[in-house]
């Protein structure tokens, strides 16, 4: 009986390293592509049912993350405050209703971070049938307001005053992707910019005009038509900051081609706006709309009506599937809300949080909740242990699983291994920045094993090969073991 144990066990040990050993060598391979030669590469792979290490490289090696960091933001989210938690946005008023209908006092619009407040993308909650700011317009009319004696007032404080990090790079923070974060967010801190382009390499573009127009902002249009290479235009200046310089190239012969810049002040915005919507309801307000000031000590308010978000569950599915980086920030400054922690902690909310779970956080640093920054570090290892926590401890697995895109199928995943065996067989968030690539995410293989990955590529030389493919070579390769 024990010489027929020991057989067995030796039979499985073998098995196991001739599966591992395959694997690695089929890695070892895949790594000698000319793109890579001079990358920092951490690579982990490890069988889901077992936890043992199918293939690896520098796994403990910390690189620049870029998005696959959003796995922190919305799995943390998900165990911290549960699938059904929404974010609130509050109409309220201070001061007092005379018997005639006047309000001496402002109206607040106060915000608690939701970050898809007037979002197409949510169309069903906030636009149809009835326009999210009419319905804050008509509450405040049936509250019995006839005129606003005061301004109304943009309030983000209850969650966070509007900023971008430090660590974003200067010619993201004026772009869509690197919008504000802001407690009072609204249509996703987004304009449109339209453009009609030249016929030629270097003609000269004329900007049409911004889609909706702000009060005070100001462009100085530098953009060249060019025959080449897409959409390489980018918006400068930051918060808080109402001329923007925009630089680069668009493409030749366009009529309208339009690019996507960042509110600067979306408190403000969100003022104006429902100021508008009053002036139309005959609500007059005889102060101009503002924004709450830092120093500012807020009133006693009265509420009279709440807007919710979607639920945390539609939330995460977005932000990973598309990669939003505000959805993934006002996520992870969430978590660090609902510690009674300000926005600027919430990397070291996410990571203590990681820590209490058994994490070996040597070489993580957190900085935000979207991957924008270049002082993130994460390695692979980090990144398998998170994706392997979530799918055997914790009681959202399949929630969690759900929000990642599928390769050759949805989100950003949707052109990934089309044709290849990775096809609707790889799950994973991916993140890109200049010089940065990575995926992590869950294989159900050919073979039917269960592997969770973890890849991190920084300082890649293109020039000697196609990054995405490459990519696309290791995510069909895991999807044959």
């Amino acid at each position: 009986m024990k010489i027929h144990l020991f057989i067995i066990t030796l039979f499985c040990f073998l098995r196991l390293n001739v599966c591992y050993s395959t694997a690695q060598s089929d890695f070892e391979v895949w790594l000698k592509q000319p793109v890579l030669h001079n990358a920092s590469v951490s690579i982990l792979g490890i069988d889901a049912s077992t936890g043992d290490t199918l293939f690896e490289k520098d796994a403990e090696r910390s690189l620049t993350p870029a998005s696959v960091m959003k796995l922190f933001s919305t799995a943390t989210a998900l165990e911290m405050l549960g699938r059904d938690f929404k974010f609130k946005t509050e109409i309220a008023y201070s001061g007092s209703i005379d018997s005639q209908g006047n309000l001496h006092g402002d109206i607040y619009i106060v915000g608690y971070g939701d970050p898809c407040l007037g979002a197409e993308r949510f169309a069903e909650l906030y636009l149809k049938p009835v326009h999210f700011i009419d319905t804050w317009a008509k509450a405040i009319k049936d509250a019995g307001i006839k005129k606003v004696n005061g301004a109304i007032v943009g309030d983000p404080s209850a969650f966070c005053f509007p900023f971008q990090y430090g660590s974003w790079l200067y010619e993201d923070v004026g772009n869509y992707y690197a919008a504000p974060l802001s407690g009072l967010s609204i249509f996703e801190n987004l304009y449109k910019l339209h453009f009609v382009t030249g016929f030629f390499d270097g003609d000269s573009t004329r900007l049409l005009g911004s889609e909706p127009e702000i009060s005070g902002m100001t462009f100085t249009n530098k953009v060249v038509s060019a025959t080449k290479g897409g959409d390489q235009s980018y918006i400068f200046g930051g918060a808080e900051c109402n001329h923007k310089i925009i630089k680069g190239s668009l493409p030749v012969k366009q009529s309208k081609f339009t690019i996507k810049g960042s509110i600067p002040n979306p408190p403000l915005y969100a003022a104006e706006r429902l100021c508008d919507a009053l002036t139309k309801a005959n609500i007059s307000v005889g102060k101009p709309p503002r924004a709450l000031d830092e120093q500012e000590q807020r009133p006693p308010l009265k509420t009279i009506y709440t807007t919710w978000s979607p639920p945390l569950k539609r939330i995460c599915d977005a932000t990973n599937l598309w990669s939003l980086n505000l959805y993934a920030d006002h996520l992870a400054i969430q978590c660090a809300v609902n510690q009674n922690k300000t926005a600027i902690e919430a990397g070291v909310v996410l990571l203590d949080f990681w820590k209490t779970k058994g994490m070996n956080t040597r070489g993580l640093k957190i900085v935000d909740g979207s991957g924008l920054s270049v002082f993130n570090t994460v390695n692979a290892g980090h990144l398998v242990y998170l994706l392997h926590y979530m799918k055997k401890k914790s009681a959202l697995a399949e929630v969690f699983e759900t929000t990642l895109p599928v390769a050759g199928k949805s989100g950003t995943l949707s052109r990934y291994c089309v044709y290849g065996s990775g096809k609707e067989r790889i799950k994973a968030k991916g993140g890109s920045m200049t010089g940065v690539r990575s995926m992590a995410g869950y294989a159900n293989t050919k073979s039917n094993k269960q592997i969770i990955f973890a890849v991190i590529i920084n300082n890649y030389d293109e020039s000697n090969g196609e990054i995405r493919k490459t990519l696309e070579d290791l995510l069909n390769m895991i999807a044959e073991m």
